[in-house]
């Protein structure tokens, strides 16, 4: 499991340019919020699902049809 862990944290820190001391710092910590993610350079942004699924695909999802019918159809 440390051979698997070194891996992961070496490919994160050189992937996203990230000290690997901040990443050690941020695991033995537990959990983060999304900010410190985002602070860290983990992440680059956070987003519902259905958004990031309607973006990619072009798509409306059913929420986002739902609400076109409702529009359409008073």
């Amino acid at each position: 499991m440390n051979g698997i862990n070194e891996h992961v944290r070496k490919t994160i820190a050189s992937d996203r340019g990230i000290e690997e001391s901040k990443l050690d710092s941020a695991q033995s910590s537990g959990a983060i919020t999304a900010a410190e993610a985002i602070e860290l350079g983990l992440i680059d942004e956070t987003a519902y699902l259905q958004d990031y699924v309607l973006g990619r695909s072009g798509k409306l999802g059913a929420h986002e049809q739902y609400l076109e019918h409702i529009k359409t159809n008073p």
